[in-house]
């Protein structure tokens, strides 16, 4: 895991933490996990695997929506892994992809000067916009 894209979560850890204990409830997250896991193909060792887990016991949690403890840093990894949104994940919200330059971007942020670092950060949710939302914003 890049320790780069941890420093975004990390910037943002309030609104994540307060947001923690709600995570494992929230409605819909599982079956979310679950389409991720199909459209990839992957079975629950894999995604332990992916997460850094001994044993896939969480994951099998995960999906039938009984888990108790959902880490935000296996999110992040189960994330980074399928190249999709934390947002949507947890929430719903589209988009579900990042766009290929933002994961390139994100790939190599630690090369990044302090300077390009700062602009990614504050420019990362307008860069994430689908272009038909950038579209419908600049019309409205």
């Amino acid at each position: 895991m890049g320790s780069h894209c941890k420093h975004i979560y990390n910037t943002a850890s309030s609104i994540l933490t307060d947001s923690h204990a709600m995570i494992a409830s929230m409605e819909g997250l599982h079956l979310r996990i679950k389409e991720v896991m199909d459209e990839r193909g992957w079975e629950p060792p894999r995604v332990a695997e992916i997460c850094g887990m001994k044993t896939p016991h969480a994951i099998y949690q995960w999906l039938d929506g009984t888990t108790k403890n959902l880490k935000l840093d296996n999110l992040y990894s189960f994330c980074t892994e399928s190249e999709i949104h934390m947002e949507w994940l947890i929430s719903g919200k589209l988009p579900k992809y990042k766009p290929r330059k933002l994961r390139m971007l994100e790939a190599n942020f630690e090369k990044l000067s302090g300077r390009d670092q700062d602009l990614l950060y504050s420019n990362s949710d307008a860069m994430a916009q689908p272009a038909e939302a950038k579209q419908n914003n600049g019309t409205q």
